[in-house]
Order: structure tokens, then C-alpha cells, then sequence
């Protein structure tokens, strides 16, 4: 039976993102002709934010935003589609689709209800008291709002496109569309056996090193950020005037490298110090599997750089820890 919590936080997010329809399809058949496409689509993308936080505000959950990385870049790349028969925009549409029909279902699968807030939230409640409302109206909201119009802007540039496609050009959007839907396909599997791991696991202390997650410590994070460079390749290849809106997929690579990886992994060293060893050994997102370690040059002297010294790979095999990955919601 579903709980009473989870029953609730449905409807408020059915109404949340209905509203968010509603709103952004109203203010731009109200701005036509006052404002340019971009920026109508912008103000109407900060109105839907809006609405958002006010119903964020009401559930007291700032959780109640999250689909929204997911399900706003749909509704703006099918209002800038409008119809256009063009193979190669379809292809891209679809490429979205995609990516955000599976992050959306993602998202609902794992959480529980309004009785549930992401854990990033929680903390710094904690940390702000009184401040954090305006904390979450500018951190929790506008901000991935403005990312992710960044990131999905190129696709504009390349439905109202009026350059000849050429063979070129054609191979360039097949190759990112086909580098985006292979994005979103590595960050399923990753969620996927992230998700198995986490339902059978005996130990919670033992921490994830099979499939994919044996590549590099966040293949989540890494298929989320080829998506966007993906997305932004097909885009610039079909209208070269979309070669400045790199600055999209740009800025949502460091959103992950700047702030959600330190987050996340400062979590996991508190709980399970072992995790620095896979810091040590893996990339966060380049899969190039373990790595021998980088020593700390202070901690060099000369008895530990003399022949006699064990090997790198040595003290690998003697390492006590498993070198591997578990992010927690």
C-alpha cells in the first residue's frame, strides 16, 4: 500500500509540474513580439522556478525541485521543436527525451514521499537556520535553473537553424546524439547497479567496485556530463552560431567537479574513512580504472626512495581497504 507521505508528495508534484506547464506556455503566448525567443523562454523558465520554490516553500521540502533538472529541458526543446520534420531535429528531440524521461523516472522510483528531503538539503538546514529559504530559492533553485537552461539553450540554435546540412554536419549531430543517448545509457546502468548493490548489500561499510563503477568513481555523474557535451555537439553541428553556448555543457561540468563531488565524497569520508584510498586510486570521472597512488611529496625521504623501498604496486596488494564506490542518496 502506498503511504500516506508518498501519496502526497505525487500530487504535489503533479500539481508542481502541471503548474510549471501552465505557466511557462502562458508567459510565452503572452511575450511573442516584446522580447526575443531566448530570453521569453528564459523569463518563463524563471517563472516556472518561481512557482516551484513557492510549492517547495509550502511542502517545507526543497526535494519537491529535483525532477525539475529532468523534466523543464522537455518542455523547452518540444516548444522550440514545434514540429519541425527535420530527421536530424527529431533526432535530437528524441536524444532529450530520453535523457530526461529516464532521469525523471530515476528520481521517482527512489523517493519516498514529502517525508523525504535529499540529505544535501537537510545538512544545511542544519548549518543556516533561518537563512535557509533564501538559501534554497537561490542555491537549490535558480541556480540549476540557470545551468540548465545554459545547457539545454544550444538546441534553439540548432531548431531554428537555416544552414545548409551538409555531410559534415550531418556526421556531427549523428555523433552527438549518438554520444548523448550513450551517456544516458551509462548513467541507467549506473544507477541500475548502484541500486542492486544497495538493496543486497550484507555490510554497509563495504563500499562499490563492480561494472561500471569499477571505471571511475562517479560513471553517474560522468554519463550526465557526456550527455550535455553530446547534446551540444549535435547542436553546434548544425548551426555554427551555437559554438559560443558551450559555455552550457561547460558550466555544468564544473557544477559536478566543484560541488557535487566534494559534497558527496566528504559525506562518504566521514562515514567510511577507507573511502580515501579509492580517492587516492580511481578518477572521479575519467574511467581509467585504479591507478597506482600519487605519494604525498612531503612524505618523501631518501630510505623510502632507496632500491630497497616496496613498490607502488606492492603496497597496493597490502592495502587493507577495498577500492571501490557507494554514493548514498
Amino acid at each position: 500500500m502506498v503511504n500516506d507521505a508518498l501519496k502526497s508528495g505525487r500530487r504535489a508534484h503533479i500539481i508542481a509540474y502541471g503548474g510549471l506547464a501552465l505557466t511557462m506556455i502562458t508567459t510565452l503566448l503572452v511575450l511573442p513580439g516584446t522580447i526575443p525567443p531566448l530570453s521569453a523562454m528564459f523569463l518563463a523558465d524563471l517563472i516556472g522556478t518561481l512557482l516551484i520554490f513557492g510549492l517547495s516553500v509550502r511542502h517545507n521540502n526543497s526535494s519537491l525541485y529535483d525532477p525539475y533538472w529532468s523534466i523543464a529541458p522537455i518542455y523547452i526543446a518540444s516548444w522550440w521543436w514545434a514540429g519541425d520534420l527535420r530527421w536530424q531535429m527529431i533526432l535530437i528531440l528524441l536524444a532529450v527525451w530520453i535523457w530526461g524521461c529516464r532521469l525523471t523516472f530515476n528520481f521517482f522510483r527512489g523517493w519516498s514521499g514529502l517525508d523525504h528531503e535529499d540529505w544535501r538539503y537537510a545538512g544545511f538546514r542544519e548549518k543556516v537556520g533561518i537563512w535557509y529559504w533564501p538559501l534554497s530559492l537561490t542555491g537549490f533553485h535558480l541556480m540549476p535553473t540557470v545551468l540548465v537552461f545554459l545547457g539545454i539553450m544550444p538546441v534553439w540554435y540548432a531548431f531554428t537553424t537555416t544552414q545548409t546540412l551538409t555531410l559534415g554536419a550531418n556526421l556531427g549531430i549523428g555523433l552527438g546524439v549518438l554520444i548523448s543517448v550513450g551517456a544516458t545509457a551509462l548513467e541507467a546502468l549506473a544507477d541500475e547497479q548502484l541500486k542492486d548493490f544497495r538493496d543486497n548489500r550484507q555490510d554497509p561499510s563495504v563500499i562499490m567496485d563492480v561494472g561500471v563503477w569499477s571505471w571511475c568513481r562517479h560513471p553517474n555523474y560522468l554519463g550526465e556530463v557526456l550527455f550535455w557535451w553530446g547534446l551540444w555537439l549535435a547542436c553546434v553541428s548544425a548551426n555554427s552560431a551555437a559554438l559560443w553556448t558551450a559555455i552550457g555543457p561547460l558550466s555544468i561540468t564544473v557544477l559536478f567537479v566543484v560541488v557535487s563531488i566534494p559534497l558527496i565524497e566528504n559525506r562518504m569520508l566521514r562515514s567510511r574513512p577507507h573511502y580515501q584510498h579509492v580517492i587516492d586510486t580511481m578518477h572521479s570521472m575519467i574511467p581509467l580504472g585504479r591507478q597506482p597512488p600519487i605519494p604525498d611529496p612531503e612524505s618523501l625521504t631518501l630510505e623510502a626512495l632507496t632500491p630497497t623501498a616496496p613498490t607502488m604496486e606492492a603496497a597496493l596488494l597490502e592495502s587493507p581497504f577495498d577500492a571501490s564506490l557507494f554514493e548514498p542518496d
